[in-house]
């Protein structure tokens, strides 16, 4: 049976039996002769970031959880191995790529909100599982199934965020929309190095109290005195910020120093308080999050073209959007891959777990606050998308060298070198992330939003479990100048990608053309440019 829905003052016919998401998929044209459908954006369009974007954060900060505490977990769980902290990270992604194809079902069968529901339930469960014993094997197989779940939260958290902007935001707001979420689940890292050693005691020796050491951060003669000044004060930021962390931890135990009971005192700590916060965005997400806003917030939102699967095959012919997923797979995949053992990559030069806590947190912080700056201002200087991203990637990929040479030692080491070259390359590449979406989203066009999402956060979850899958090598496992050659090669590959493809914005020629123009592509005769 077939009934009529007014959405605006346009007429579309859909059946019956759709009443979710399926009632999205509305026709790419207007009916001969029909007004074009009234355009309307909505304040809950903020909630409803606001709410999405927490729960991405809190999904990358649990899928975290072990790296910033590597040193506690090992002491605490005598039968856990840096195998074991790698395992757990990679079980999240490998349970990302696995459920991808039934959690798409779901989101183009029932809508936005059973979606969203289902993600803030995975990560309320599975951080609920971590607390209930400390007992082994218990907390071990509790441990491997919040990862599990984990895992398939992200997948709403990665490949949604270009869907809600779309959905929920006018054209001059949807990069900064996408780029919000985007950067809150990269928040979640850091939260993740900031939240892990406050609450859980380190087992190594705490820095004295006395002033920090000169060795690491020394200038050479060549260097003006302002310089001097600039790299002291960094690296009097970095050691302090790093006693402070140790300050705090050596309170935890009063002092002392951690006995493995203690640390796993700690650490269940940290379990209820990310357990507490998932809970809180569960009720608040069963509360209110609807799948659309009653009106579309632009002509293009209205005109959501097909089916998922049929988006699917669109994707696999479209030449440029292959290269801006392979580019965005690589770039942001082997990255936030690397990311999340810089713990790992740091040690052999003598950093601290706390040092590198705090310089993962601090590289967090700029990365997303720049990654917001660099998106709003792409929202106001719209048509420079493609230029943006490649200049992005070209001062990233400077600095992934400086890091591989500090690495290497064929560059001068100190912890302000090593912090500037994390920090830049990181900032640079990251604001890259929502960037890309943008661009995919507009070249591809009318391939929907949610399959363009979808794709790319599955490559990019694919190209990050085969980046740790590495660590099952044991020689690679303890020689780790290899991540670095990595880092350097997965973002230049994506510099020559993006050259190769073509700057057109077909989206927004839909929302910027007057609503007499005719859209000339069909989708059975779909041709790209």
């Amino acid at each position: 049976m077939q009934i009529s829905m007014k959405y605006g003052s346009a007429v579309m016919v859909v059946n019956a039996d759709m009443e979710s998401a399926d009632s999205d998929r509305r026709p790419l044209l207007a009916p001969a002769g029909a007004a074009p459908p009234v355009v309307k954006t909505y304040k809950r369009r903020w909630y409803i970031l606001a709410v999405y974007s927490a729960l991405g954060f809190m999904q990358c900060a649990i899928w975290n959880t072990w790296g910033p505490i590597t040193e506690a977990a090992l002491v605490a769980f005598p039968g856990w191995g840096e195998l074991t902290i790698s395992s757990l990270t990679n079980v999240a992604l490998i349970a990302f790529i696995v459920f991808m194809a039934p959690y798409c079902w779901l989101l183009d069968k029932k809508g936005v909100r059973p979606a969203v529901v289902l993600m803030a339930a995975c990560l309320a469960v599975g951080t609920a599982l971590r607390c209930i014993t400390l007992q082994q094997p218990f907390f071990n197989i509790f441990a491997f199934v919040a990862s599990v779940l984990t895992g398939v939260a992200g997948i709403m958290a990665m490949a949604a965020p270009p869907y809600i902007s779309a959905m929920w935001f006018a054209p001059h707001q949807r990069t900064t929309a996408t780029g919000v979420p985007n950067v809150l689940n990269q928040l979640g890292m850091s939260g993740s190095f900031l939240l892990g050693p406050l609450v859980v005691a380190q087992p190594s020796k705490n820095p004295p109290p006395g002033p920090p050491s000169n060795t690491t951060g020394n200038v050479t003669g060549v260097a003006t005195a302002l310089a001097a000044n600039l790299a002291g004060a960094a690296e009097s930021l970095l050691d302090e910020s790093a006693r402070w962390i140790g300050v705090v931890s050596s309170n935890v135990t009063n002092g002392t120093h951690p006995t493995p009971a203690e640390l796993r005192s700690d650490i269940m700590d940290l379990m209820y308080i990310d357990a507490g916060i998932c809970l809180v965005l569960f009720v608040m997400t069963l509360a209110y999050f609807p799948s659309r806003p009653p009106l579309p917030p632009s002509i293009s939102a209205s005109t959501n073209t097909v089916t998922f699967r049929e988006g699917l095959g669109m994707a696999f012919r479209h030449p440029d959007l292959i290269c801006i997923v392979l580019a965005y797979s690589l770039s942001q995949g082997v990255m936030g891959a690397w990311f999340g053992i810089l713990d790992i990559n740091v040690r052999p030069l003598g950093v601290t777990e706390n040092e590198a806590s705090m310089m993962g947190m601090w590289a967090g912080i700029c990365c997303c606050a720049f990654a917001l700056v660099v998106a709003r201002l792409t929202d106001m200087f719209r048509g420079h998308i493609k230029a943006t991203i490649i200049g992005l990637l070209v001062v990233g990929l400077a600095h992934w060298c400086w890091l591989l040479a500090i690495v290497a030692g064929w560059a001068p080491f100190s912890n302000v070198h090593l912090f500037c070259a994390v920090l830049v390359a990181i900032c640079c590449t990251y604001a890259a992330s929502p960037l890309l979406f943008e661009y995919a989203s507009e070249v591809s066009y009318p391939i929907p939003e949610d399959v363009v999402g979808a794709t790319m956060s599955f490559t990019f979850n694919l190209v990050g479990m085969l980046y740790l899958l590495f660590f099952l090598n044991k020689r690679l496992a303890e020689q780790t100048v290899w991540l670095n050659y990595c880092l350097v090669v997965a973002t230049a590959i994506p510099i020559v990608l993006m050259l190769r493809t073509k700057s057109v914005y077909r989206r927004s020629a839909v929302d910027d053309a007057s609503v007499t123009a005719a859209i000339t592509e069909s989708v059975s005769g779909y041709q790209p440019l």
